[in-house]
């Protein structure tokens, strides 16, 4: 299951990043929890401050990667819970029920390249 969590930065953790710009990215990367993996994570601008992208195996592996992931990086995070378009349209279509299922092209990039990090607009092949 695909997991969106918003995540906003507590007092303390300002302060945190004032020392280290980078401490949600190395908290990030430490995290370890079993059935959870974060896949994708970005700084945003407006109510949220960072967007983390999560598959997780079931709603309590998330929950125990946002407990920690908020005690250690020291934000409050809203956690979306996802259901594929396609799913609403086709309840039986099980090809989209994950993330790692999925697999994305750059428009105009040749097709034996891995996408880069952040591959910017993608299209479902």
């Amino acid at each position: 299951m695909l997991f969106i969590l918003l995540c906003r930065v507590t007092e303390a953790g300002q302060q945190a990043m004032l020392r280290d710009p980078e401490t949600f990215a190395h908290v990030a990367e430490e995290i370890h929890v079993d059935g959870a993996q974060i896949l994708a994570r970005y700084a945003v601008l407006g109510r949220y401050d960072y967007v983390a992208m999560v598959e997780a195996g079931t709603h309590e592996d998330v929950a125990r990667l946002s407990l920690e992931l908020g005690a250690r990086a020291r934000v409050h995070i809203e956690t979306l819970s996802t259901v594929s378009v396609r799913q609403l349209v086709d309840p039986g279509d099980e090809e989209l029920r994950t993330l790692a299922g999925v697999e994305l092209r750059i428009p105009g990039a040749p097709s034996d390249n891995p996408p880069p990090d952040y591959p910017g607009p993608v299209t479902r092949t």
